[in-house]
């Protein structure tokens, strides 16, 4: 009998010391069971026996959605998404949703900040302007 021989390759993540940090149901997800991941940006797809999460925040925190949601069957067996458009395969056919615009970003850009202060150098200009102006109107009293 011939002997056979098998040589292992072990990635240099793994070899490197990879860990990873494990997300369950403590941070939102549907179920522990996890069907099926994908991921794109910092946003997480994970297929679950009791429905489709989704996290926004690289995983820190899911919203888990059920057939209350739509879905045909709460077993995801897998995810997709494309632009803002998710699949999700259950038992009970294909869902189809359409996320939800992200939010506008509440903090202002700089140009409001460069219009206030010129704003206030105009109105600034201005109180001095109108100060000389009541100042030589006004009477000179004379003791």
């Amino acid at each position: 009998m011939a002997a056979i021989s098998f040589a292992v390759a072990i990635p240099d993540a793994l070899a490197n010391g990879l860990t990873f940090s494990n997300k369950t149901t403590a941070n939102g997800l549907g179920n522990n069971r996890v069907l099926g991941v994908y991921a794109s940006g910092s946003t997480v797809y994970a297929a679950t026996d009791d429905g489709l999460s989704i996290s926004s925040n690289g995983g820190s925190s899911f919203t888990n959605y059920t057939t209350a949601n739509g879905l045909g069957n709460n077993k995801v067996w897998g995810v997709y998404a494309s632009g803002s458009t998710v699949y999700a395969a259950t038992d009970e056919g294909l869902g189809i949703a359409q996320l939800p615009a992200p939010a506008a970003n509440a903090v202002p850009g700089p140009l409001p900040l460069v219009g206030a202060a010129s704003a206030f150098g105009f109105s600034r200009r201005l109180r001095r302007r109108r100060r000389r102006q009541s100042a030589a109107a006004a009477p000179a009293t004379q003791a």
